[in-house]
C-alpha cells in the first residue's frame, strides 16, 4: 500500500506541527525523547512509530547522518499549514 500522500491521524498531525514548531525556534528537530516527553509517551518507541508513519506518508524524508539516531528533513515545511492539507 502507497502511503505516500495520504492525510495524517490528528496525533501524528500533532507530532509534525510540534516538530515544525521546534525547528522554526529552535533551528533543529526534536529527538524522539523530546517529542516522548511533549506527547506523554512512555517509550521513546512510541515516538519513533509515529515519524515514521509521517515519513511513510510523504511529509517527511529520513536523511542518514551519524550524528543522532533520527533526523529528518522536511518535505513540506510551512507553518501555516491548514487541518485539511494534513
Amino acid at each position: 500500500m502507497n502511503m505516500r500522500n495520504k492525510k495524517l491521524t490528528m496525533k501524528q498531525a500533532a507530532v509534525y506541527k510540534f516538530m515544525q514548531n521546534s525547528f522554526i525556534a529552535n533551528h533543529r528537530l526534536p529527538t524522539m525523547k523530546e517529542i516522548s516527553k511533549q506527547f506523554g509517551y512512555k517509550s521513546n518507541n512510541a515516538a519513533h512509530e509515529i515519524v515514521e508513519y509521517i515519513c511513510k506518508k510523504g511529509f517527511l524524508i529520513r536523511v542518514p547522518t551519524g550524528d543522532r539516531s533520527c533526523v529528518h528533513k522536511f518535505a513540506k515545511l510551512d507553518a501555516t499549514l491548514t487541518e485539511k492539507e494534513l
